[in-house]
């Protein structure tokens, strides 16, 4: 499903990796890190329209330490896990 976030929108962060990932139609989002060596916040990546991101949040209970936030209005792709799940389910091997 397509949605539309706000600048600023937080997608992932370290205490909620959520449970989708993206495909970025519109926009800019930037993936940061916390390097608790340097105790300091670090810029990783900046995403830009047609990246797929938050990819490891579709393995469950899986800790990510970055945060994924909106740099403008954006457009996404939302793929949540249970839809990739389902699909792996009913998909011949």
């Amino acid at each position: 499903v397509l949605y539309e976030y706000p600048e600023g929108h937080v997608f992932s962060d370290v205490e909620n990796s959520g449970s989708a990932t993206y495909l970025l139609v519109n926009g800019r989002v930037r993936v940061f890190q916390h390097d608790t060596m340097l105790d300091a916040t670090l810029s990783v990546h900046e995403v830009c329209a047609g990246e797929v991101f938050n990819i490891l949040a579709l393995v469950e209970n899986l800790t990510v330490p970055t945060t994924a936030v909106a740099l403008e209005p954006c457009i996404a792709l939302q793929i949540p896990r249970d839809s990739i799940e389902k699909l792996q389910s009913s998909s011949p091997r």
